[in-house]
């Protein structure tokens, strides 16, 4: 069995897609409420690192990245998930993933994502006195 195969298995209902995207490469979409336990059985039980969270805004919702890694194995897996652009949140798993601590500061700052229960949220890439509510990756924002 491979990797995408034995991720899917271990997550079953929670993984509404996955995919080999190329050589190393795993991409698994989930609903945004299952994304803590999917991290979970990556860390946990599979024996994945985070190594990255990114973020984008499409036309219709904030796209966010958990990228890790199975360093045995030679591959990246992305697990994938959605929210609305008009509030985004989601819960933080910088509490169970000290590794995600800069990562999402750096998505809220850029994306405006409210990361729930993320234990330090101040500002990583924006100075102090940048203005509340602006996000430059955001598609509304303008220079």
């Amino acid at each position: 069995m491979n990797l995408a195969e034995q991720i899917r298995a271990q997550l079953g209902a929670a993984a509404l897609e996955v995919a080999e995207a190329g050589p190393g490469r795993v991409r698994v979409r989930v609903a945004p409420g299952d994304l803590g336990a999917a991290a979970r059985e990556l860390c946990g039980r599979m024996g994945a690192r985070l190594a990255d969270v990114a973020g984008t805004e499409t036309r219709s919702a904030i796209e966010l990245f958990y990228q890790f890694c199975f360093d045995s194995a030679g591959t990246v897996v992305t697990l994938e998930t959605g929210l609305p652009t008009a509030f985004p949140e989601i819960p933080s798993l910088a509490p169970e993933l000290p590794a995600a601590l800069g990562p999402e500061r750096e998505v809220r700052d850029m994306l405006g994502v409210a990361f729930r229960g993320h234990p330090d949220m101040r500002r990583l890439v924006l100075s102090d006195d940048w203005p509340e509510g602006i996000h430059p990756m955001r598609r509304k924002y303008r220079l």
